[in-house]
């Protein structure tokens, strides 16, 4: 009962802190994007309204300005009546009268101009529409603005009451480089007023600035000024994220340069992300009921899965104390009844694989007393034939003795079983012996020539790999043949490879019936060479049927103690 309770809940856990992860991932991903989104589309369109607008403003203002230039700009009629006065009245009268009908057709033909008036600032003036106190403008440009710049204009604001303001264009009235006063083109506010409102959403605050940071229209919830905000966010050239007493707004900017006129419309944030905040709670809270139905789904399908669980784990338990006949029953058509199946597979095939090895461990017992006795006999013999070669000695009996020695060497290689690795040098040697026995029990004249340099000689081979290579040579090659038998045995180093190769002129046979003759010797020196260096050594055999056949041994070339120490990393393994 305590591990099906520990598995229902950890496997509940798993899956409610899988399902949380989800339902935050999902709301995360669907979140900061429409979050994104939003404040974007917000603000290209404010950017794209405020441009609109402010275009707007500008041909208005433009049209203005172009009249202030006209008038202002080496104009010899202004210059006679403001500048260069004529000195007699009548003339100074004239002067009047024309500069008073060149300023009417300028007026009427203008619809924005809301008056156009000149002043010299001692006295002099004329103009059309509204009235300006002049004494009263002179000192305000004096306290509160600075000189006017030679060729722009300023915008300046006019009036305390929205019914009565205006926004003026003055500028210097110049006549070849002779300051000789100022004018004043002014066009009503509600021009203004009706370019702007209702067109930005609710709650944005919008103002424009000239260049003396005068405000030269605001609507009615714009009661702060830029001074006031902080930046926090450069998003892109004419539009910021800024700081105001805590709260974020977003804030988009446009110039008219020509007129030094800055355009600012204000939106928090707030109001800009309310629907989407309003939906990412909906969505969250939904997900999170969800999650809580899911939550108890789990929890009972988790219990439901645990009895399997519970089912197999004692099955389990009472195999590994012993019980050997445990057989677990699930009655479910899932997963969990492939398991139970698996299980008395399993528990079957361990108690036929332990008869296996209690059988395996007999039949191991017999061969190792066999192998015993037979290291015994072995044994026996070689002190045996050590005895025949003393007295061989002793009697003088050469040619016995030479024999006795030679299967003496045999007997040695056979019975040292330290390493499977030789000597290229002790294999030859092997070799010798074996050749210098055959001689004594064949009547077959067969020499044999051994060419290979000193640096091979200390290279390592398999034990017995040149050996029965030999054997076949004489057995199926030179035995019976007539005449001489040559055996030539040649080693050579090639690049990182060693070539060892043993060529006869016995009888040859056809290659390709290889597998029909007895090369089970072959077959075994090919085998172990694959296993210890892989398929890319082995033998190649080439025979001419009546004439010779030869054989390549292809291996690594392996130095003494590189050899010596890969020897006795196999020896470790197998130990």
């Amino acid at each position: 009962m305590k591990i099906k309770m520990q598995f229902v809940y950890k496997l509940f856990l798993i899956l409610i802190l899988v399902l949380l992860l989800t339902m935050g991932t999902v709301s995360f991903l669907w979140y900061a994007p429409s979050k994104e989104m939003t404040v974007s589309a917000v603000l290209n369109t404010t950017k794209t309204v405020l441009q609109e607008k402010v275009l707007n403003l500008q041909m208005i203002l433009g049209d203005a300005d172009y009249v202030s230039h006209v008038i202002s700009r080496n104009n010899r009629l202004v210059d006679r009546y403001i500048g260069s006065k004529w000195d007699e009245s009548y003339l100074q009268k004239q002067a009047e009268t024309r500069l008073n009908e060149y300023i009417d057709n300028i007026y009427v033909s203008k619809q924005y101009v809301l008056s156009i008036y000149l002043s010299n600032g001692i006295g002099d003036r004329i103009g059309r529409g509204s009235s300006i106190d002049d004494g009263r403008f002179i000192e305000l440009l004096q306290t509160k603005y600075t000189k006017l710049q030679d060729e722009n204009a300023v915008v300046l604001p006019y009036g305390k009451h929205e019914d009565s303001r205006e926004l003026m264009i003055v500028r210097e009235v110049h006549y070849y480089e002779n300051d000789i006063g100022y004018s004043v083109v002014s066009i009503p506010y509600h021009i203004v007023q009706e370019n702007f409102d209702g067109v930005f959403p609710e709650h944005t605050m919008l103002a424009v600035y000239n260049t003396y940071g005068d405000v030269l229209y605001r609507n009615r919830k714009h009661e702060q000024d830029l001074g006031d905000a902080t930046p926090v966010c450069e998003q892109e050239p004419g539009s910021s994220i800024v700081n105001i007493s805590g709260e974020k707004w977003l804030v988009v900017r446009n110039n008219i340069d020509e007129l030094g006129i800055l355009a600012e419309a204000r939106i928090p944030l707030n109001d800009i992300l309310i629907n989407v905040t309003q939906t990412f709670h909906n969505i969250f809270f939904t997900l999170l009921a969800a999650v809580c139905i899911l939550g108890a789904i789990m929890y009972i399908l988790a219990r439901w899965l645990g009895k399997n669980i519970t089912t197999l784990s004692e099955a389990m338990g009472r195999f590994s104390s012993g019980d050997m006949d445990t057989v677990v029953t699930i009655r479910s058509n899932d997963e969990f009844s492939v398991l139970g199946n698996s299980f008395n597979e399993m528990t079957q095939n361990i108690r036929q694989l332990l008869e296996t090895v209690r059988q395996k461990e007999k039949e191991k017992v017999e061969l190792q007393i066999k192998s015993l006795q037979g290291q015994i006999n072995l044994h026996f013999l070689f002190n045996t034939l050590n005895t025949i070669k003393n007295l061989c000695y002793i009697q003088r009996v050469t040619n016995v003795e030479k024999l006795v020695n030679a299967l003496m060497e045999l007997l040695h290689i056979s019975m040292d079983n330290s390493s499977e690795w030789v000597t290229l040098e002790t294999e030859i040697n092997y070799i010798s012996q074996y050749l210098e026995i055959y001689q004594y029990k064949s009547l077959d004249d067969i020499m044999c020539y051994i060419d290979m340099e000193d640096e091979v000689k200390q290279c390592l081979v398999l034990k017995f790999m040149v050996q029965p290579i030999v054997e076949n040579s004489i057995i199926h090659g030179l035995e019976g043949q007539k005449g001489k038998g040559i055996i030539h045995i040649s080693a050579q180093k090639k690049g990182t490879d060693l070539e060892i190769v043993v060529k006869d002129n016995g009888n040859g046979f056809d290659v390709s019936k290889r597998n029909t003759l007895n090369s089970i010797g072959l077959n075994n020196i090919e085998e172990r060479i694959h296993i210890h260096f892989g398929k890319g050594y082995g033998l190649k055999v080439e025979s001419v049927e009546g004439v010779s056949t030869t054989v390549s041994i292809h291996i690594p070339y392996l130095c003494t103690e590189k050899s010596n120490t890969s020897t006795e990393e196999e020896q470790e393994e197998k130990a």
